[in-house]
Order: structure tokens, then C-alpha cells, then sequence
């Protein structure tokens, strides 16, 4: 993975630990390896272990022409 990345956050988001999954773009890693910093939806910026992502392929309709 890399910055920029579009990505499916796995695990636990919620104060309740209710399980969901969030979508984000990885803005920059984070001072402990392997783990981003991620622009998400609806969280903000959140750390998260690269473990615990999984990559968005993003279709750009332009290429399909």
C-alpha cells in the first residue's frame, strides 16, 4: 500500500465495538511501521495497521472509452 491508496478499513470503529468497515485514502504513514494515517469518511483521521486494510481498486470511467 501507499499514499493515496483508496482503502476499506477492517475492525472495530465504534465506542460500542460494533464491527463495520469505513472507506479511506492513505494520507501518510505513521510513526510506527506499518500502520497509515487514513482520511476516512466518516471518522476523520484515524491510525490504522496496514494489516487492517484492504485495497479499493477505483475504476476511472475515462479508461473505459
Amino acid at each position: 500500500m501507499k499514499v493515496g491508496d483508496v482503502v476499506e478499513i477492517l475492525g472495530s470503529l465504534d465506542d460500542d465495538l460494533e464491527v463495520k468497515a469505513a472507506t479511506g485514502v492513505i494520507m501518510a504513514p505513521w510513526k510506527i511501521p506499518h500502520w497509515w494515517e487514513v482520511l476516512t469518511t466518516n471518522h476523520g483521521v484515524i491510525h490504522w495497521p496496514e494489516s487492517q486494510m484492504q485495497k479499493v481498486e477505483v475504476r476511472n470511467e475515462d479508461q473505459n472509452e
